[in-house]
């Protein structure tokens, strides 16, 4: 593989997918990497301060670089060790997920169908969880850990998640005081979905789950299988070495302002 012997600057040019698959095969290597969005969400390169900026500007910045560290999750699983950059987790968007396929041909139709699909009649799955050390378990309807704000089409399930501060935000839907869908798109659209009754962001350095084998996803890669298992998560400090263009170093309320405007687009 080209990675394999690659000394230098690594740029990935794509969408969350492809930042992806290059990042897992620099991460700890000690080799920069720098982001050109070109996908349909573009995540990653939202939480870099990124979005909006024409790929040819982000190429011309990169001549004087600013140079910052990105976390991931690490991951041990009963299917081997693995990373992810956005988010991992189950519920109704793993399920969502599987029933999409992310290997298929992109399709908002499918997605649309795929989630009503798995709404209708999702059944909350009780979570035995330890998050740091401190024991926890509830019936949950989503169990996200978030390492960048948003996932998927830019779901902001965690606005404050920073993945340069050594964190992950675990996000939990409880099945208790039942909110109607409007209740969340209002609350994720306002950024303000942990204000709901049965919505809780934690913040911790590690997660260890006790997995049943129903759908679980690392990005947009599902996992299902018969067997269960022990999931085990934890943040992996600057595991990458980013550089981000000059046009990209700003305040973190121009940051934020800007991925807002971008999202509302």
């Amino acid at each position: 593989m080209v990675l394999a012997s690659a000394t230098d600057l690594v740029v990935a040019a794509g969408g969350d997918g492809t930042v992806r698959a290059v990042a897992q095969r620099i991460a700890g290597r000690g080799l920069p990497l720098a982001v050109v969005p070109l996908g349909t969400a573009n995540n990653v390169a939202g939480a870099l301060g990124l979005l909006g900026q024409p790929p040819q500007k982000i190429l011309e910045g990169l001549a004087q670089p600013h140079k910052t560290r990105m976390d991931a999750g690490r991951v041990k699983a009963p299917w081997g060790e693995d990373f992810f950059l956005e988010a991992a987790g189950g519920g109704l968007f793993a399920s969502g997920l599987q029933a999409y396929d992310p290997e298929g041909e992109k399709s908002i139709l499918r997605g649309i169908q795929a989630g009503l699909q798995t709404v209708t009649g999702f059944q909350a799955q009780t979570w035995r969880m330890w998050l740091d050390g401190q024991a926890l378990e509830k019936s949950l309807l989503l169990l996200e850990v978030m390492n960048t704000p948003a996932l998927s089409h830019r779901v902001r399930l965690a606005p404050q998640a920073d993945p340069s501060d050594g964190l992950l935000d675990v996000v939990t839907v409880a099945d208790t005081a039942r909110v109607n869908v409007m209740g969340y798109i209002a609350g994720l659209l306002q950024e303000k979905l942990e204000d709901l009754p049965n919505v809780t962001i934690r913040r911790c350095k590690t997660v260890c789950l006790e997995w049943d084998g129903s759908p679980f996803h690392l990005d947009a890669e599902i996992h299902a299988h018969d067997q269960s298992g022990q999931i085990a998560i934890e943040i992996w400090p600057g595991a990458l070495e980013i550089w981000l263009p000059t046009l990209a170093q700003e305040t973190k309320s121009d940051f934020q302002a800007r991925l807002q405007t971008a999202t509302e687009e």
